[in-house]
């Protein structure tokens, strides 16, 4: 009675393994023959970089953002050598009677390190963690194709690798580039991955 017991069980157990393994995908059952691990790529829905720059001072209304309006709540970092000084939280701001359409008058505080009486470069929603990122100094950039008479405002390492993976550059985009606005600069924002070639994530036309 037990041997024939236990000869029902294991056909019975054997139909239900050929039953799961016949429902799988013939690419999962394959590999699950063959022992392998079967590891399934998804690709998530990672919010696209806005980055924008501002100058930010310790003096009472000399912060400014350029050609991007900042947003509530963000948080900039801004850098030194190869220091991160401090990071500093958008409180509001408001527009430049002065270049109504293209800058905006920043009011913060230092969520982290002081400016010590300093202006910095900040740079807001660019990716960078304070952690493991840090500024490069300016004159290690190796600056994107065409680019060479541009003037660098900030340049970090966003991987830890040593050299720059986000720069924001300044160019002339006056009327003769083809944009259209006489004495405008252009506020650029380039990423690399991994010593890969550079890509401009975006720009902002700063014209007053």
């Amino acid at each position: 009675m037990r041997g024939w017991y236990a000869g029902a069980v294991q056909r019975f157990l054997l139909v239900v393994i050929v039953a799961a393994v016949g429902a799988m995908p013939p690419a999962e059952a394959a590999a699950r023959k063959a022992g392998r691990v079967v590891r399934v790529e998804r690709t998530g829905g990672s919010r696209v970089l806005q980055p924008y720059l501002c100058q930010v001072t310790p003096h009472a209304g000399g912060s400014m953002c350029y050609g991007h309006a900042p947003r509530v709540g963000d948080v900039g970092v801004a850098a030194e050598g190869d220091l991160m000084v401090v990071q500093v939280r958008v409180l509001g701001f408001t527009s430049n009677p002065d270049c109504p359409s293209s800058s905006w008058l920043l009011e913060f505080d230092e969520v982290e390190g002081s400016l010590n009486g300093n202006t910095f470069w900040a740079l807001f929603d660019g990716g960078i963690d304070p952690r493991r990122s840090r500024s490069v100094p300016l004159h290690l950039v190796e600056l994107p194709p065409d680019r060479a008479d541009a003037n660098v405002q900030v340049a970090f390492d966003r991987d830890g690798n040593g050299t720059a993976g986000l720069l924001s550059l300044i160019i002339s985009c006056d009327g003769g580039s083809g944009r259209g606005v006489y004495g405008a600069s252009c506020f650029e924002y380039w990423v690399t991955d991994r010593g890969g070639p550079w890509v401009r994530l975006r720009e902002d036309v700063y014209a007053c």
